[in-house]
Order: structure tokens, then C-alpha cells, then sequence
């Protein structure tokens, strides 16, 4: 029975958290939405950069790699 109250215990402060960071009006639940939006855009926008960057890296690789197979032209 002492588990089944600890589970009690844990749900009921759950609930509680979960309620303490529920929006109270429309406009707050919107300003939340807004920088829910803004922050996964700005994460979108790292990885994108990122990607690029190593695409870049990966086609210089690449290029070297050419160059060192080639023979030389004198």
C-alpha cells in the first residue's frame, strides 16, 4: 500500500506541475506558441547552417582527394 500512495503522491504533483505551466489566458498560451515557433526556427536554421558547412567540407575532401590521384602535368 506505501507504493500505491507514493504513486498517488507523484501523479498529484505532476498534475500540479503540469498546471502551474499551463497558460491562464489565450494571449499567453499565444506568446508561447510565438517562442515555441521562433526557437524551433532558430534551431532549424543551425542545423541547415551546419549541413552546408559540412557539405562544404565533404566536397573540398572530395576535390583534394582528385587532385592527389591525378598525375601531375608538368
Amino acid at each position: 500500500m506505501c507504493m500505491l500512495t507514493s504513486l498517488a503522491a507523484g501523479a498529484s504533483a505532476l498534475s500540479s506541475d503540469l498546471e502551474a505551466v499551463r497558460p491562464s489566458s489565450y494571449g499567453e498560451e499565444d506568446l508561447q506558441l510565438q517562442l515555441a515557433l521562433a526557437m524551433s526556427k532558430e534551431e532549424h536554421d543551425e542545423e541547415v547552417k551546419r549541413r552546408k558547412g559540412d557539405e562544404m567540407k565533404l566536397q573540398m575532401a572530395l576535390e583534394e582527394s582528385r587532385r592527389s590521384k591525378e598525375p601531375e602535368v608538368q
